[in-house]
């Protein structure tokens, strides 16, 4: 029952792992990647929502697809041509991240869903130090984009090692 679970954990944390360490070894240029990829993202998902506003048959979309493709064109412009305000941005949104999963962490951990021991100490951990970096990159708007990045880097290497153990303790047996 748990073995696909077990194996989606291990592989996630494997990946948050690397990405993390990638982050620590490079932060100037993990943060050019994210800039790059988001303001990509957004004018791809502005030509998209273009089409779809402009070949629907459905009017009610219509509206809500012009108004996407408009805020993703803006902000896919401001990532690819501001990018000091893009870091800022970029800052924000992994802050914001960072305080749910930590907070979804220790819910996590107190829930009793196949969670126990080592598991539950790590996910506390992880979760108690996530809120602390999220709140702190929140509170301090003068916090430069090198640390922002060595934050999300050693987060993502402690949350991965707490997911691959999480997987590794789950269950192998239907419950």
């Amino acid at each position: 029952m748990f073995k696909k679970e077990k194996r989606g954990l291990i592989i996630a944390g494997i990946v948050m792992a690397i990405l993390g360490i990638i982050a620590l070894v490079h932060p100037a240029h993990s943060l050019e990647a994210i800039i790059i990829i988001v303001g990509v993202f957004s004018i791809i998902n502005a030509v998209i929502a273009g089409y779809i506003a402009f070949t629907t048959r459905f009017k009610e979309l219509r509206s809500r697809e012009i108004l996407d493709m408009f805020l993703n064109a803006i902000v896919g412009l401001i990532f690819l041509f501001s990018p000091d305000t893009a870091a800022g941005t970029i800052a924000l949104m992994f802050a914001f991240w960072i305080i749910f999963l930590s907070v979804s962490n220790l819910s996590l951990a107190f829930s009793g869903f196949g969670i126990s021991g080592l598991s539950r100490v790590l996910l506390v951990l992880v979760g108690v130090f996530g809120i602390f970096a999220g709140v702190s990159m929140l509170l301090n708007w003068g916090v430069s984009a090198a640390s922002f990045i060595w934050f999300v880097g050693i987060f993502l290497v402690s949350e991965g090692i707490a997911t691959i153990l999480s997987g590794f303790m789950l269950p192998s047996d239907e419950i």
